[in-house]
């Protein structure tokens, strides 16, 4: 998908009522053909006033999609692009009776034809996402599911393209892994039945990418998230925080030497032997409280890419707390 570099690219309630008018059309989505709906049929998963319909449409027609493809004429490698979604009408009324018409692109029906991926999409899933970065991870991994492997490489531009974060948007590491991708693993784990961890690699000092490992959720987490899916929003987002020792932690990975000393990902380090290391280690004069200073070494760890879980991290954590400043 390929954005209007002056838009903020394609947000969840699009993105969720193109899922919606795929869902729709059924095995007919394939074909050149206008789809005809009831308002009611998309309302039961998503009530968009017409004025909010017209204008989520209007964004699913600003995106265009890509396509590199052989011609099926000559046999050689052509680009396509084409808007989404070609033509969309509504009857204009609010009335459930209402019918909505669309006409799904030649490049979009293309990309689904010979695909499984629309078809391993849960409706269910897609509309209990609260994040737009959710929504592309969980898509990112359903197209990869059937592969013969479960791990893959991707830049960190890469990654937050197929995202979909905004153009100059969260450059940073640690701002891109904090607001984007942590919590985008958190909520696919959460609901999709997917699982999906993800580990930093560098380049020099700077992180230079994600290798993410993805696949399917044993059935005792598959039927959690059914559980989920069956349940009320309210209280969602608590009981993802409470559960978020299941997910991997991009920067504290568990170790695999069978050390088992890392620095805690989160909570008080005051009854640990941490506690011990920064007393000693910090200045005497103004010493700050130890769960202040744990937070911001996990902030510098996140900035510098260093696993918590790294061999040397007790030397790392002795050599920030010896360098503490009272303005830090």
């Amino acid at each position: 998908m390929q954005f209007d570099t002056t838009r903020k690219g394609l947000s969840l309630r699009a993105a969720k009522l193109l899922h919606l008018l795929i869902k729709e059309a059924g095995s007919k989505a394939v074909d050149d053909v206008e789809h005809r709906v009831p308002v009611a049929a998309l309302n039961t998963s998503m009530h968009l006033t017409l004025d909010e319909f017209i204008s989520t449409v209007k964004e699913l027609m600003f995106v265009q999609l890509g396509l590199r493809a052989l011609n099926e004429r000559t046999g050689l490698p052509e680009l396509y692009f084409d808007p989404l979604i070609h033509s969309v009408s509504r009857t204009d009324s609010e009335e459930d009776s209402a019918m909505v018409g669309y006409r799904l692109s030649n490049t979009l029906r293309r990309v689904m034809k010979d695909s499984v991926h629309w078809a391993i999409l849960s409706r269910q899933a897609v509309m209990a996402f609260e994040s737009r970065y959710a929504l592309r991870l969980y898509e990112l991994v359903s197209l990869r599911i059937n592969l013969t492997r479960s791990t893959e490489k991707f830049s960190i531009d890469s990654l937050r393209e197929k995202l979909g974060v905004p153009a100059g948007k969260l450059m940073k590491w640690d701002a891109f892994n904090r607001k984007a991708l942590g919590p985008a693993i958190a909520e696919v784990n959460q609901l999709s039945g997917f699982t999906v961890s993800a580990l930093p690699y560098k380049s020099g000092r700077s992180v230079a990418g994600v290798t993410l490992t993805w696949g399917i959720a044993p059935t005792p987490e598959r039927v959690k998230v059914q559980r989920e899916l069956e349940s009320s929003r309210v209280g969602r987002a608590v009981r993802r925080d409470q559960g978020s020792d299941k997910v991997v932690d991009l920067l504290s990975m568990p170790p695999q030497n069978g050390e088992t000393s890392y620095f805690p990902r989160q909570g008080s380090i005051i009854y640990s032997k941490w506690a011990e290391v920064a007393r000693n280690s910090l200045p005497q004069q103004d010493r700050p409280d130890v769960d202040l200073v744990a937070e911001r070494f996990r902030d510098f760890c996140s900035r510098k890419a260093i696993l918590l879980s790294s061999s040397k991290i007790e030397t790392i954590f002795t050599s920030f707390c010896k360098s503490w400043r009272p303005e830090d």
